[in-house]
């Protein structure tokens, strides 16, 4: 090994270091160092790659991890497992399942590229598939990503973390003004504060689901208290309307779908319950913690509404946006949550799509 090479390798260690630290601006620019004296340099570019994952930024993630892979093919299971959340974060299941793939035959006990996998082929709509990796694995609680059925051009949304007095009228006035309907998922301790806006929704013609009592993880919790988080909000939702025979339960964080001791929990708290999950997060909670000035936030907004709408798999999607987030210290989130919701309803429906909730999707079909 060259000397040069090896100060190489010590400057890509400390990008690292840095990296793990949370510095990422420091560690991309030692990243970037590192390519301009090598520009073949496999690890820089694969760190930048993750980088970019990390940014929301997967079409770079892509190219750069597609770069390092053609400088180095001997890419372990972490650099598929990476390739393959970028993919997914495009809207290229196909792409992302054969990564996983591979991520599982290097590292078989990976829980994220299982999960990934499990996304991968529920994104192309191969819903026995998921039920049986799934039931493999000692979950049963059925997993959905994708609207189930075929034919009318139509895309479910959802909308978590909600209610709060000042984002919620606001979003209800924008579903009304595109005649779009939404499921919300509904935070019990702000449910409990705000009966009036679960009342609103309800009358306006939304779905409304549990999304946690207190928004917390459900891996870190024991049975009992997974339970009594779905029961105590379903308690408050039940006396504004019926409990739903079929149950989308949105998980906080979107943790625990893959994991077997969430799934006996909820399947013991009701045997009708289905994790809903999505196929895209336009991560607008991420855009208001990120952007600092309402102009680098509508750019934002911008780019991932035109990255959604560009995706091959669009039609019979769920996606994901938000009330005012959970935990967001930011001042404009309420705006960004509107703002994503407004241009992506626009967009959508200038495309020709209805925008319904995930039951009414699930029965356009019949309804058209």
């Amino acid at each position: 090994m060259s000397r040069p090479f090896e100060r190489i390798s010590d400057v890509v260690r400390i990008g690292l270091e840095r990296h793990r630290r949370g510095f990422f601006s420091q560690a991309e620019d030692i990243y970037l160092e590192v390519l301009d004296s090598s520009p073949s340099h496999p690890e820089a570019l694969y760190f930048l790659g993750v980088l970019a994952l990390q940014a929301d930024r997967p079409d770079l993630a892509v190219d750069r991890l597609c770069r390092a892979r053609m400088i180095d093919d001997r890419a372990g299971g972490a650099f598929q497992e990476h390739l393959g959340l970028a993919w997914q974060a495009l809207g290229r299941p196909a792409e992302a399942e054969a990564c996983f793939r591979d991520a599982l035959a290097r590292q078989p006990e990976s829980a994220r590229s299982f999960a990934g996998l499990c996304a991968a082929v529920g994104g192309q709509g191969r819903w026995h598939e998921v039920d049986r990796l799934l039931a493999a694995h000692g979950c049963p609680v059925p997993v959905r990503f994708r609207v189930p059925g075929s034919g009318r051009a139509v895309v479910a949304l959802t909308i978590d973390d909600g209610p709060t007095a000042d984002t919620t009228p606001r979003l209800l006035e924008a579903l009304a003004r595109f005649r779009a309907t939404a499921t919300f998922c509904l935070v019990g301790h702000r449910a409990e504060r705000h009966p009036e806006l679960v009342r609103a929704m309800v009358a306006a013609g939304h779905e409304v689901a549990a999304h946690g009592f207190s928004h917390r993880s459900f891996p870190d919790l024991d049975a009992a208290a997974i339970a009594e988080e779905l029961e105590t909000t379903e308690a408050l939702l039940r006396t504004i309307r019926s409990t739903p025979c079929l149950y989308p339960v949105r998980l906080p964080f979107g943790q625990g779908w893959a994991d077997p001791r969430v799934h006996a929990a909820v399947r013991a708290w009701s045997a009708r319950a289905f994790f809903a999950h999505w196929t895209f997060d336009l991560k607008d909670w991420a855009i208001s913690a990120r952007h600092m000035d309402r102009e680098a936030a509508a750019e934002a907004i911008d780019l991932a509404v035109g990255r959604l709408l560009a995706s091959p798999d669009l039609d019979r999607a769920v996606v994901l946006l938000h009330d005012r987030p959970i935990d967001n210290p930011s001042p404009h989130a309420g705006w960004v949550s509107v703002t994503m919701l407004e241009r992506l309803l626009a967009a959508l429906t200038g495309q020709g799509y209805a925008i319904r909730s995930l039951s009414a999707a699930a029965h356009a079909d019949e309804v058209h």
